[in-house]
């Protein structure tokens, strides 16, 4: 029966399924993943691979659960209900299966004929899902849960499995619109958390697979390209799979018809690209993360930073330094910019503060790992529910014993008292208004050096996750600026990237800094 099925599947449902269900805690012997988030385009095999997940469960696991209860959800009762047919299909063309599983299509349940566990669909209301305790949960078409009830039932059986000594939630989904389900948003922008390295989450799997973001932004046509539908579907027949390019050429002709919603349309559930995603990405994270540094502080068991600042060799080097100074319950951010000598990098040494008492509060709210970044030192807590300045005051007077700090700069909105402090203590300060006036070139600029591989940051993870954060703000002159996101609705930070690029903006113009500013400023890489 295992062959069987497994004759079935594809090279990447093969590996998820090994991944999901057999790899273990080397420590324990217990499940590794807790949970698992497998995105892929429409067509690709999903509700297939999701419909053996409950028999598998139920069948095979009898040694991590006695007693299993699986149950499936999704946005409607009828989406839930693709995942039970495939599950359903699976049994009947098995006679082994049926001897050991009972399939009741009204009432939408499969049960283990000894009486010891099941696999039921629950409805989209959520009513009757009170009390359950999930050994196993499904969450099908993720992007699609965008109601209050779908809340309240993506939180019953979230919190029905802490019962459960080895429960398993399984999401799968098409991507979505990052406007459309908070749900779907929050959990993708984790799972790129995950892969990126920012956060850690070793119980947490991920499947994610789509085309290149960045290039069916800049390249006009690669979003059309076979290469592109390649990329994106695994189960292409290019990639050995049954998915024809003919039909994908289709859905693409038909899409060419309709103008840019048809393209949004086509991106999203065809190419993997989140709606939106083309619009406002700014950053591209594969090409940000080849530092190029030496140095990768994600592997670091702590961050040492005037350890780094010795290994890229920055002791009594010009810098200027930026200030991001955030609301009183929020993230403030010192960053430290070293300008290039001739053609060499650019280097930023980034520092941030939260109040102790709102990470915790932060963290369930947005799903982001802040007590993850403080237990490492990347970021440093002040006590009690508000910001205190002082520390980032104590902070630049160790950067000025340290560097050959230049100017400070900073926006005076809402640090002006802390500015004159700092003035106090024989610091030159410099007022960078958030306008396009002041900001645009160096935002291009900070732009123009991480794609040349000519800025490095060591792969801080919490600037890598304001860099992942950005989107800009432009105006009819091609000015542009870093958009901050609205703190109250979003949980993206950009703090670290408005740090740097502020203190970019004297970095480049500072006539007595000892940077050769024509080499970088006539750089071909650059023009």
């Amino acid at each position: 029966m295992f062959k069987h099925i497994r004759k079935s599947l594809l090279p990447w449902q093969v590996k998820d399924i090994r991944a999901i269900f057999g790899a273990v805690n080397p420590a324990t012997g217990a499940r590794r993943y807790r949970r698992a988030y497998d995105e892929k385009p429409k067509k690709n095999g999903k509700t297939f691979l999701v419909g053996a997940c409950p028999i598998y469960h139920l069948v095979f696991e009898e040694m991590v659960e006695p007693r299993p209860e699986a149950y499936g959800a999704a946005a409607t009762k009828e989406q839930a209900s693709l995942v039970f047919k495939a599950a359903s299909a699976l049994i009947e063309e098995n006679p082994a299966l049926r001897s050991l599983l009972r399939v009741y299509p009204s009432s939408k349940k499969i049960v283990l004929r000894d009486g010891r566990g099941f696999y039921q669909v629950l409805s989209s209301d959520g009513k009757g899902a009170d009390g359950i305790e999930p050994s196993l949960a499904l969450f099908d078409e993720v992007h699609r849960w965008t109601t209050e009830k779908a809340r309240t039932l993506w939180d019953v059986m979230w919190k029905g499995m802490i019962s459960r000594p080895e429960p398993l939630g399984i999401m799968t989904t098409t991507a979505g619109d990052q406007d459309e389900s908070l749900i779907w948003n929050d959990e993708r922008d984790f799972a790129e958390s995950v892969i990126a390295g920012e956060t850690e989450a070793p119980t947490y799997y991920v499947s994610l697979s789509q085309a290149d973001e960045r290039r069916a932004k800049e390249d006009p046509s690669y979003w059309t390209s076979l290469e592109a539908r390649v990329t994106a579907n695994p189960s292409h027949e290019a990639n050995g799979g049954f998915l024809p390019d003919t039909a994908l050429v289709e859905e693409l002709s038909k899409a060419l018809k309709k103008g840019s919603q048809g393209r949004a349309t086509y991106e999203r559930y065809h190419l993997g690209i989140r709606g939106s995603a083309t619009e406002n990405a700014v950053i591209n994270m594969a090409v940000w993360m080849e530092d190029g540094s030496g140095v990768d502080l994600r592997t670091w068991p702590t961050y040492d930073f005037e350890l780094l600042a010795r290994k890229w060799g920055l002791v009594e080097r010009p810098c200027s330094l930026g200030v991001d100074a955030s609301w009183s319950n929020d993230l403030t951010a010192l960053a430290a910019l070293f300008p290039p000598a001739g053609m060499e990098p650019w280097r930023v040494l980034l520092w941030f503060w939260m109040p102790a008492g709102k990470v915790s509060e932060l963290e369930m709210k947005t799903q982001v790992p802040y007590s993850q970044w403080v237990d490492k030192g990347f970021i440093e807590t002040c006590p009690g529910n508000a910001n205190d300045y002082r520390l980032l005051t104590e902070r630049a007077k160790w950067c000025k014993q340290m560097f050959d700090v230049r100017e400070i700069a900073y926006d005076p909105w809402n640090f002006r008292s802390t500015a004159l402090d700092l003035q106090d203590a024989d610091f030159t300060l410099a007022e960078i208004p958030q306008v396009f006036a002041y900001l645009s070139a160096p935002t291009k600029d900070f732009l123009v050096a991480y794609e040349s591989g000519r800025l490095h940051h060591g792969n801080n993870p919490v600037m890598n996750f304001c860099a992942r954060s950005l989107s800009l703000d432009g105006d009819r002159k091609d000015n542009v600026k870093p958009d901050k996101p609205k703190r109250v609705k979003s949980k993206k930070r950009i703090d670290g990237v408005s740090a740097a690029i502020t203190a970019w903006s004297r970095a480049m113009v500072l006539a007595d800094s000892g940077v050769d500013l024509d080499a970088f400023l006539n750089d071909p890489v650059r023009l």
